[in-house]
């Protein structure tokens, strides 16, 4: 049984879930996330996918982990890997 619902499983749910279990660890196994189509970011891939968006990077703050500084800190190992030679 659940203790908490969220209705929806778009890119704002998401994001508030994962605040609130940031906050309030102890809920992960009492929040439940549902959506009518039966996975996560359904509408929005379709979304993406209609306007020819392959990806979409948000600032930092905004991205939907915990760790806003995750994708940044990991960015200057990737980056420096030197290319593939032709």
């Amino acid at each position: 049984m659940a203790d908490l619902v969220m209705v929806g499983a778009g890119p704002q749910a998401l994001t508030l879930s994962c605040l609130l279990l940031q906050k309030r660890s102890r809920l992960q196994r009492r929040l439940r996330i549902v959506d009518p189509s039966g996975r996560s970011l359904s509408r929005w891939q379709r979304q993406m996918e209609r306007y020819e968006i392959p990806w979409l990077r948000s600032p930092s703050p905004h991205h939907p982990h915990p760790n806003a500084h995750l994708i940044s800190n990991k960015a200057p190992h990737a980056l420096a890997a030197p290319p593939p030679s032709p």
